[in-house]
């Protein structure tokens, strides 16, 4: 890029080890920021435990092989820590992310406001 863009913060509440000398919005002064991209396997209600249980375990399998964090790095994924992969862990981030980004989307939605 030539220097033209200069980071000033990652919106993750620690550091990416992407980028480990660039410090967080968080250890810059603005507490409780934590703002991250994600992605999850969503099934239909109803989808047999032992059928989630296998997608789940695959899926981390296939992301913990080096061929595959590689091509997450290359392309700037840093992956999910092992503590953030259970279909629980999920249900409860989603909860917590709709309710956490509800009330700004609609707020921005009643003014007309929308930016994308």
């Amino acid at each position: 890029m030539g220097k033209q863009v200069k980071a000033i913060a990652v919106l993750s509440k620690g550091r990416s080890p992407l980028m480990p000398d660039l410090k967080s919005a968080h250890e810059q002064g603005l507490k409780d920021f934590d703002v991250t991209t994600w992605t999850a396997f969503f099934l239909p209600k109803g989808t047999p435990p032992a059928i989630v249980a296998k997608l789940n375990e695959v899926t981390h399998a296939t992301m913990d092989t080096p061929r595959v964090k590689q091509r997450m790095l290359e392309s700037g994924v840093t992956g999910v820590s092992p503590d953030r992969r259970s279909p629980e862990y999920l249900a409860k981030f989603v909860a917590e992310e709709v309710a956490r980004w509800e009330g700004p989307i609609k707020s921005r939605w009643a003014s007309g406001r929308l930016i994308f």
